[in-house]
């Protein structure tokens, strides 16, 4: 290593220009992280995010508390951040942005700060603005983003106090005490926030707090400053682990009991290290990456050891930290090392300002082999930029279009019933101006009747958002049972693995049925003529009574049309006769009451149609009963209800 001086004053060829780099490198990085940035659709832990920021701040701390592995530090600060610019994906992906963009600046200032050279801080600003991890988490609404730009932060403020803080400099003397002491508000505000932004954090604390040991073992620091600043952090974050610690123990029981269950998979794992830092480069390709990191950050350590012990300690063992908490929670089930890897990004800003050393001391000792390793690793992080922009979407999570048909069909008092916190996201982003009431859970069966009774007193219409559960399974699900048999289903599809369905609220049956039809075999169907004017939108309800003379031998099946003048259906609702009465009344002969809902169209045009009801042997779709009984503008094989007017949809809110 001869001729190495790490640290030292012997300037680089334009080292006067690398903090000008560094602001072309933000620019850059900022046109990657915001270019299509709502081109994919939210999913599961971006919608979570959106609904707990959505909350009040009380309601925020009760239930992050019990239900969710981060601390509400990140929730709270995006709810400020959506108070400005909404809840919109692009909106709140944006903060992420801005967070990423904060990393590259930090990395520039704390690789300089390690190396005492500019180009060394440029060239961590420069794999860390590119690294896959990264990029792929700039354009999330997570709090990761977040956490690497406090890591980095707290890092930078942590090496400055050590230069500040030694013994031969006193706590406050006067003529430093705005520089010393802007560091040390600095170091705590960042180490608390960073604290209540992700439990892992933690560890960075821990990793600073031996290497002030080592410090002041080298009679480099003295502790009375150090004791009031971690005083300080502990007297901010302690609250919060007591008003937390439920949640917090089932979180440490889990990972501690699941580190004596499965084997370490180490096959497993280099490949999940892989996919998790660099997601998008071809196996083969993102090996040799990862080994040039790993050797350069290693290269990096054992330079800094030599000038800046308890700096080297601070970097290290936190990279150590991170590479144990990997090792323990993949040992916590089986395939978890993908998962763990995602626990990890406090340790990326240490991990790229010691490979950013490394490299600098390459280059200085084996010049164009060094070069050569630099320009690998870095020409394939930008290599991998590209990937991000076609990435498949999967429309079997995008509730895009679910969200926009809920949107079209909105009238004022409807309700939503979501199974999780997430699709209660998706609506509040991509339908944030529609006073949608949310309510959510698997209601227990001893209560769905209550449940549904009272919702329904409230909202004409509720929309179930069933995540890979078909709304019409009556028999493992109580709660669809219940709205089958006493609500109004106006309307069902699936989007990829979601079922959306709309019900309507039950009116009262009528107690005189002015009008009456008779079909073949015995069959007599009541009703209330229809004579009003609707909007394209609306749920057409109809009132129908059925009877059979005698209990009907073939399966049956009822068909309802909205017709256009030229006889083809613009809307239309098929059903079993079977399904009118969990009492079995038409099965028995006697009459049964059927109220139905048949959405009209958002696309029909204005104009007069008539709504026609018949029945079909099951069995045999082509035969449909004739009407003995005609009513009107009846047809051979259907009864017309009435005529009804479809006004313009310039009145629809």
């Amino acid at each position: 290593m001869r001729g190495l001086s790490l640290g030292g004053r012997r300037a680089w060829p334009w080292e006067r220009w690398a903090g000008w780099a560094c602001i072309a490198l933000c620019l850059g990085l900022f046109a990657v992280y915001v270019h299509v940035l709502d081109r994919q659709a939210l999913w599961w832990d971006e919608g979570s995010s959106i609904y707990k920021a959505l909350l009040s701040p009380a309601g925020l701390l009760r239930l992050v508390s019990v239900t969710d592995d981060h601390p509400p530090g990140y929730y709270l600060l995006l709810r400020g951040w959506m108070t400005l610019l909404g809840p919109s994906p692009f909106g709140v992906r944006l903060m992420s942005v801005f967070a990423a963009l904060c990393l590259a600046p930090l990395l520039y200032v704390l690789g300089k700060r390690l190396d005492g050279r500019g180009w060394t801080g440029l060239a961590a600003a420069v794999m860390g603005g590119l690294l896959p991890y990264v990029i792929q988490h700039a354009r999330e609404s997570r709090m990761y983003p977040l956490e690497m730009a406090l890591a980095a932060a707290s890092t930078y403020a942590f090496l400055r106090l050590l230069a500040v803080s030694g013994e031969q400099r006193r706590w406050g003397a006067p003529h430093r005490w705005w520089v010393s002491h802007r560091w040390w508000v600095a170091y705590a505000g960042v180490s608390i926030v960073g604290l209540h932004i992700h439990y892992a954090f933690a560890l960075l604390c821990a990793a600073q707090g031996v290497a002030v040991l080592v410090a002041w073992g080298l009679k480099k620091v003295r502790l009375k400053g150090w004791l009031i600043a971690g005083g300080v952090v502990a007297a901010a974050y302690v609250p919060w682990l007591g008003f937390t610690e439920p949640r917090l123990q089932s979180l440490l029981t889990g990972h501690l009991a699941g580190a004596h269950g499965p084997r370490l998979d180490w096959p497993a794992l280099l490949p999940a290290v892989q996919q998790g830092f660099l997601n998008t480069l071809p196996a083969d390709w993102s090996l040799w990456v990862l080994a040039g990191l790993a050797l350069a950050a290693l290269t990096g350590g054992a330079m800094v050891m030599r000038r800046q012990p308890a700096a080297a300690v601070c970097l290290t063992m936190g990279v150590a930290e991170a590479a144990l908490l990997i090792v323990v929670l993949q040992r916590q089930e089986v395939n978890a090392a993908l998962l763990a890897v995602r626990q990890v990004f406090f340790s990326v800003p240490l991990v790229m300002c010691l490979a950013a050393v490394g490299l600098r001391a390459w280059t200085t000792v084996w010049r164009w082999a060094g070069w050569a390793a630099a320009g690998f690793i870095i020409f394939s992080l930008g290599w991998n930029v590209p990937a991000f922009y076609h990435l498949p979407a999967d429309p079997a999570e995008d509730y895009r279009p679910l969200v926009a048909q809920a949107a079209a069909i909105y009238r004022p008092g409807d309700a939503v019933w979501t199974n999780y916190d997430w699709q209660e996201g998706y609506f509040d982003s991509y339908a944030p101006r529609l006073p949608f009431a949310y309510y959510r859970g698997v209601a227990p069966t001893s209560t769905v009747t209550d449940t549904l009774e009272s919702l329904f007193a409230q909202h004409p219409h509720l929309w179930v958002v069933n995540y890979q559960v078909d709304v019409n399974d009556l028999v493992d699900y109580p709660f669809n049972a219940w709205l089958h048999t006493h609500a109004l289903l106006a309307f069902e599809s699936w989007y990829g693995k979601s079922h959306l369905a709309l019900f309507a609220r039950a009116p009262e049956p009528p107690s005189v049925w002015p009008a009456q039809a008779a079909f073949e075999n015995g069959i007599t169907l009541n009703y209330v003529p229809l004579t009003s004017q609707w909007k394209p939108g609306d749920l057409l309800t109809l009132s129908l009574r059925w009877q059979s003379a005698a209990p009907p031998s073939r399966p049956y099946s009822v068909f309802i049309h909205v017709r256009h003048p030229d006889g083809q259906p613009v809307a239309q609702n098929d059903y079993a006769l079977e399904s009118l009465e969990t009492s079995g009344a038409w099965t028995q002969g006697q009459p049964a009451q059927d109220q139905r809902a048949v959405l009209l169209p958002l696309d029909v045009a204005p104009g007069d149609y008539g709504v026609y009801v018949g029945v079909y042997d099951t069995q045999s779709p082509n035969a449909r009963l004739n009407v003995t009984q005609p009513s009107g503008c009846d047809l051979p094989d259907s009864v017309c209800l009435g005529t009804i007017e479809i006004a313009g949809s310039e009145g629809q809110p």
